[in-house]
């Protein structure tokens, strides 16, 4: 378009030029010297004006330029330049609510000099071309990895039901002669339910940073079976242990460092610290069934670790329309904390140290978007726990049994769009490993609040 009205100043010029020479015969005779007078005055305007429209042409392509380079660098996409001069984001980047500008038509190269001109601003027009629109399923997938942030508050309630079923075979005694068993043989058992709702807020500050709070409560059913009521194997005692409360309040921050394009995918980064809130382990007391010497159980039941602890990972997530994969990793770290009692014998008082096993969790999965609104999601949650130790006073440290875990679960859920605002979806999981829940179901409904 420049090199067009460039052409067309120098045709202007070449006629005014020109025009002297061709019409000084037929005006020579009547007033020469008036008609010479016109023409000049007549080419130095056109001088001017061409002079005014280079300066409007090279303030437009420096304005052209530095748009180019913000949406390159602001956004991570890369800006592409039509023929006609206007920039646009490629259809294969999409980035959501952002919109490629071009600048506004220049002045009409027919400005007389007496006109005021105006300097040119960038403004989206009407042929403003539009980013490709990520539906609202593909944006519920980034929402529930906390990516993505959209400034303002999301409140994200929890509602979780878990089930967990353990069976150990207890041998108390001795083999006589490599072949026989003296002693006792029970069998116990252990059943838990788990009924959490987790009131979530995050708060975003802007597309790249955000911060959540966390305030879990519980209510907690565990029942004890074991055989051996009066010596007998096909007797059965059972004890049932009831627990509600708060449990550890945590909060932290996500941190997006980098956004998608080209072959980079999201990465979040996230720092997390825990409070002990709810109900320590440490102190409760093992009880013996009075009919039944075989079952022992707790007093209570805890609803937190009982110390502070932090941890710290990082998430990549990476859309490949209409999938979006994605994984993380974090480390628990859980700081050794001085406790009143870390004793189970009931009616004894021990005080001392305890080292919580730290952990170190993943996630692989990835969300299918069927439609506009709807998506379907599957995943892997694996969180691995070292050994426990304790130190009593003026003692050793000592490994507590059976702490060392590895719980790993498969979870397949689905989500449904409702509205621009709220993204509800369940998740069922499978418990994979021993001391991973039987089975368990969650429920999210966030909710975002623009101000």
């Amino acid at each position: 378009m420049l090199d067009v009205r460039r052409t067309k100043i120098a045709a202007a010029l070449s006629f005014a030029a020109a025009l002297p020479m061709v019409a000084a015969p037929a005006f020579s005779q009547t007033a020469p010297s008036t008609q010479e007078q016109l023409l000049e005055q007549q080419s130095q305007r056109l001088e001017e004006q061409l002079v005014e429209e280079n300066q409007r042409m090279q303030s437009m392509e420096q304005q052209l330029h530095d748009l180019q380079k913000a949406l390159h660098h602001g956004k991570g996409a890369e800006v592409v330049t039509q023929p006609g001069g206007a920039a646009v984001i490629p259809p294969g980047h999409r980035t959501s609510w952002s919109v490629a500008k071009q600048p506004a038509a220049a002045a009409s190269p027919t400005t007389t000099a007496s006109q005021p001109s105006t300097t040119p601003e960038v403004q989206a027009s009407s042929n403003a071309r539009k980013a490709p629109a990520t539906p609202p399923s593909v944006l519920a997938a980034y929402q529930q990895q906390n990516a993505l942030f959209r400034p303002g508050l999301t409140i994200y309630p929890q509602f979780q039901y878990s089930y967990s079923q353990n069976r150990n075979l207890v041998l108390n005694g001795f083999l006589a002669f490599n072949s026989i068993f003296l002693g006792d043989i029970s069998l116990e058992r252990t059943e838990t339910d788990v009924f959490q709702w987790n009131p979530q807020f995050y708060y975003a500050f802007n597309r790249h940073f955000e911060i959540d709070v966390n305030a879990p409560y519980f209510f907690e059913r565990t029942t004890y079976k074991a055989q051996g009521v009066q010596f007998s194997t096909n007797n059965e005692s059972t004890d049932t242990v009831n627990k509600w409360g708060f449990g550890d309040v945590s909060g932290g921050f996500y941190w997006q460092l980098l956004d998608q394009h080209n072959w980079i995918p999201n990465l979040i980064w996230n720092v997390q610290a825990s409070a002990p809130t709810g109900t320590s382990p440490w102190g409760i007391k093992n009880v013996t069934d009075p009919t039944n010497g075989n079952l022992k159980f707790p007093n209570n039941l805890p609803t937190g670790k009982g110390v502070w602890g932090i941890s710290s990972g990082f998430s990549i997530i990476r859309e490949l329309d209409p999938v979006v994969l994605y994984a993380s990793g974090n480390y628990f770290y859980e700081f050794t904390q001085g406790v009143s009692d870390v004793s189970t014998t009931y009616g004894q008082t021990q005080p001392g140290k305890v080292a919580p096993g730290n952990a170190i969790s993943y996630t692989l999965g990835g969300t299918l978007a069927l439609n506009e609104r709807f998506s379907m999601m599957a995943q892997m949650q694996s969180i691995i726990t070292n050994t426990t130790q304790v130190r009593p006073n003026g003692q050793s440290w000592q490994a507590l049994p059976d702490t060392s875990t590895n719980a790993a679960l498969f979870q397949f859920g689905a989500t449904y769009a409702a509205s621009h605002n709220l993204f509800p979806y369940l998740l069922a999981g499978i418990g994979a490993t021993q001391d991973a829940p039987s089975y368990q179901i969650s429920f999210y409904v966030p909710y975002y609040f623009n101000f």
